[in-house]
Parts: structure tokens; C-alpha cells; sequence
């Protein structure tokens, strides 16, 4: 499973900052300002340590894998279709863990901390970054990884033999076939099927989705 610190908001003022102090009065968090993540005191001890802090943040391995296969011929029309998913499982969204001066961002810094009130779910953007927003392994990148997908589709129809007599063949087939046309998830990247092994994404190139049609004559 993943192994990380649970966040609780972001702070919001100097004064959220100060008020989250120990039992001796001291900072809990003595590194942060406003516009950094509160990072929970699992242990109670007064300070936030990889000791006592981190926790259990969700598995990367599925409670559930499952699909729904369905078929039917009618008239020479054969139609089938294959559906799958997971579920109960999570992705560590490693496109989170930002080298803020040099690299590119996705769309969802232009919602970060910008002032009070601004957000209570990401972070301030710093280059040093001495709260460790963007690099400390919390709850923040742990995505739900749950999915239900059409991972095939296939419409095909055979022409009567009939009319192949009489255009000496034995057979015609039209089909048209598509793969993972369709996915149904709540994970912002791109693709939410991944290697289950480490649960990692890393901007991981998708699945692709295909349409293949064609035609199938035998003489």
C-alpha cells in the first residue's frame, strides 16, 4: 500500500499557522506559511515525524476486477461486446511531484493557493518549497483508480448465401470493431489503467483507442 502523511487543508493566514502548536506551545509545523499544507499529528506527539506521521493511504491492487461479456446473432447481424473495471483501488499521481522552476504543469495549478480563501486543497507554489507541498509522499497524490471501460465493440454481417450463389463466392463479411472506446472514471489523467505492481502514474502513455473496419470475402 501506499505510505505517506494525511494532509488536512491548507493554511490560510500566519494565525492558522501559529495556532497549530504543540502541548509545550511550540509550532507544530515550524517550516510553514500560509498556503501550506496542514499535515496531521498522527501520534499526537507535537511535531510531524516519518516516524510516528505517516500512515496507510490506500493500495494500489484492486478490492474488485470484474467485466460483463454480451452477444447476439440474428439474420447474419452478430454483435458482442466486452466490458471491464476495477475497483477499490488507488493510483499515486506522481505528476503532482513538481521540480517547480523547469518543468511544464497541468491545468490544475491555476487552482492553487493564490491568497485566503483562494483553495483549501493545493498548495502555494514556491521554489523552495521548505514545507516539502510538492515532493513529501501524502495523501494529496493518491487518486482514486477506479474504472469501468468498453474495452471491445464488434458489429459484423454475414450476406445471405443466396446472394453468394449468385455472385459465385462463399461467403461476405462486414465488420467494424472498436477498442476502449469508451472509459468511465474519476481519475484526472489520462489513463487510469496501470501497472498494478506499483500504481504509479507518471503520465504513462493510455491505452489507445482503435475503429477497425473491413471486409471479409472468400471465394
Amino acid at each position: 500500500y501506499f505510505y505517506g502523511y494525511k494532509t488536512d487543508g491548507v493554511f490560510q493566514s500566519w494565525d492558522e499557522v501559529y495556532a497549530y502548536k504543540n502541548a509545550e506551545g511550540g509550532l507544530v509545523q515550524p517550516d510553514a506559511q500560509p498556503g501550506d499544507f496542514r499535515y496531521k499529528d498522527l501520534d499526537g506527539n507535537g511535531s510531524i515525524t516519518a516516524e510516528g506521521d505517516r500512515t496507510n493511504l490506500g493500495k494500489c491492487v484492486p478490492s474488485w476486477t470484474y467485466g460483463i461479456n454480451a452477444s447476439f446473432d440474428w439474420k447474419g447481424i452478430d454483435f458482442s461486446m466486452v466490458w471491464q473495471g476495477v475497483a477499490g483501488n488507488k493510483i499515486f499521481d506522481a505528476t503532482r511531484r513538481t521540480d517547480i522552476p523547469t518543468m511544464n504543469q497541468p491545468k490544475y495549478v491555476l487552482n492553487r493557493w493564490t491568497g485566503e480563501g483562494a483553495t483549501n486543497e493545493y498548495p502555494r507554489f514556491t521554489n523552495t518549497d521548505p514545507n516539502q507541498n510538492w515532493s513529501k509522499a501524502s495523501s494529496f497524490f493518491i487518486k482514486d483508480a477506479s474504472y469501468f471501460r468498453l474495452k471491445n465493440v464488434t458489429l459484423s454481417y454475414d450476406f445471405p448465401q443466396a446472394w453468394m450463389k449468385k455472385a459465385k463466392m462463399q461467403g461476405l463479411k462486414v465488420y467494424v470493431s472498436g477498442d476502449n472506446l469508451v472509459t468511465f472514471s474519476k481519475f484526472s489523467g489520462m489513463d487510469p489503467e496501470i501497472d498494478t505492481e506499483s500504481g504509479t502514474y507518471d503520465t504513462n502513455y493510455p491505452v489507445p483507442m482503435t475503429v477497425v473496419g473491413g471486409i471479409q470475402i472468400t471465394f
